[in-house]
């Protein structure tokens, strides 16, 4: 037995020896990593390839993916086909090992030296009439042309050959009419119509004896200036503390907000932090102040509201400078919003006022809407408020859940400021916005997989 044991270990040191004396070389760890000379920036048009350093990775491929489609797209040779401006993440990973993934983030921006002006326009039309406006583009070397776009679907309706038709006259009794490059929809013209002639009697929308004043349905191709203006940032620039004064986690930019295929689409997503004074999440505010405000009426939006812990989609009013000064700052002059969704709670929404009682602390009335069954908040519904003066009446759907008035829920303004119906009683303007985290829903975060999120808005409408 022992002779038996001394040959077999012989033959083992023969192995051994037959290998160079040593155990196998240890193999190397797998490397990847982004090329250095990689560009930062990227113009919409140019398709531009990430090149990476990918080394001893066993046969493995690599995965290519970004995280906003209406940004760009990526395919799986890392050719990056930027489609609008805004901050690509564009994410590499090896098809086995998805720990090693890296990341890096890609401004994309419109060509520059673009601009735009009327060469045929006309600044008064009739009721009923008809004139075709006529814009030309230089500084296109792509020669994709021009695009028309009128700010009030209510009033006038416009062709991509710049053909506008005047429907009615409304409570403005003007449109703007704005030529855009369609290479760069940055770079505009525009022209202010005024609206003559008799108001038609026939043809105009109405709800519950609300008549139709204003209407933005996102047809035109782009957000409209004439309607709406971009909020950025995390609050200060506007005199309110970082967060917006909710303790929000998202830094608002305008490449957050989208016009695709008659849809404005807010999108929420994860941000470089350092890029975007600490907040970990970028996403979108606009607001008509200035442009789109009206006191009383039916205001109405048609919304999809995406899901997620932590999602904070609204669509909501503010008082125009008028009113803040005739009551003071928030919640003195009030807020009325229209609907706030929890996008961790996906079958109600809810509906609120805040305002300020005798001694001036914020109060509010709220009330909330339960979808039926088979139904939930991303998919698209109506949401309104009618604003009388002295009461408010929320509805989805066409569906009435909450009511305020001076019998029921009655609001009240700061003593020695005004008498109710205050501070409901000045024009109001309107807001979107996807916020994420803060006070709304306890400070509750995303996970991984709840973002990107995107708010859409087919159209909003103003009834008086």
């Amino acid at each position: 037995m022992k002779k038996r044991f001394f040959l077999l270990a012989s033959a083992s040191l023969l192995s051994l020896a037959s290998c160079g004396g040593s155990a196998p070389e240890k193999s190397k760890e797998l490397s990847l990593s982004f090329l250095a000379d990689n560009p930062t920036t990227l113009t919409v048009g140019q398709v531009t390839k990430i090149g990476v350093d990918f080394q001893n990775g066993g046969g493995q491929s690599l995965i290519y993916a970004i995280d906003d489609p209406l940004i760009g797209s990526v395919d799986q040779q890392g050719n990056v086909t930027p489609l609008r401006s805004g901050v690509l993440s564009l994410t590499v990973t090896p098809s086995e090992d998805e720990e090693k993934a890296i990341q890096t983030y890609l401004e994309v921006k419109y060509p520059t030296g673009i601009s735009v002006e009327f060469s045929r326009k006309t600044t008064t039309l009739a009721v009923g009439n008809t004139y075709a406006f006529q814009a030309r583009v230089t500084g296109d070397s792509s020669n994709q042309g021009v695009g028309y776009q009128v700010n009030n679907h209510a009033l006038a309706s416009i062709t991509q050959e710049g053909e506008l038709t005047i429907l009615s006259k409304g409570v403005d009794e003007k449109v703007t009419v704005t030529a855009y490059s369609l290479a760069n929809p940055d770079a505009t013209a525009d022209v202010v119509v005024s609206i003559t002639g008799e108001q038609p009697t026939e043809g105009i929308e109405t709800v519950h004896g609300y008549s139709l004043i204003f209407k933005d349905d996102f047809s035109d191709g782009r957000l409209s200036d004439a309607n709406w203006t971009y909020m950025t940032g995390d609050g200060s620039a506007y005199d309110v503390v970082s967060g917006w004064g909710n303790e929000e986690q998202e830094f608002y930019r305008k490449e957050n907000v989208k016009v695709v295929d008659g849809k404005m689409i807010i999108t929420a997503k994860k941000a470089d932090a350092l890029k975007n004074k600490g907040m970990p999440y970028t996403s979108g505010r606009i607001r008509s102040k200035n442009k789109v405000s009206y006191k009383y009426g039916r205001i109405e939006a048609r919304i999809a509201c995406p899901f997620g812990s932590g999602i904070w989609p609204a669509f909501w009013m503010l008082p125009e400078s008028e009113g803040t000064s005739a009551y003071g700052g928030w919640p003195n002059s009030g807020e009325i919003d229209i609907m706030e969704a929890k996008g961790r709670i996906k079958y109600s929404t809810d509906g609120t006022i805040h305002f300020a009682d005798s001694t001036g602390a914020h109060t509010y009335r709220f009330g909330t809407y339960v979808m039926p069954e088979g139904q939930d908040i991303s998919q698209f519904h109506d949401y309104a408020v009618e604003w009388d003066e002295g009461e408010i009446r929320w509805y989805v759907d066409g569906n009435l859940y909450h009511r305020c008035n001076a019998e029921t829920k009655p609001w009240s303004v700061k003593t020695g400021t005004g008498e109710f119906p205050a501070p409901f009683d000045k024009k109001f303007h309107l807001l979107f916005n996807m916020a994420v985290g803060g006070n709304y829903d306890g400070y509750r975060m995303p996970s991984e997989d709840e973002t990107p999120a995107q708010l859409k808005v087919e159209y909003v409408k103003w009834y008086q």
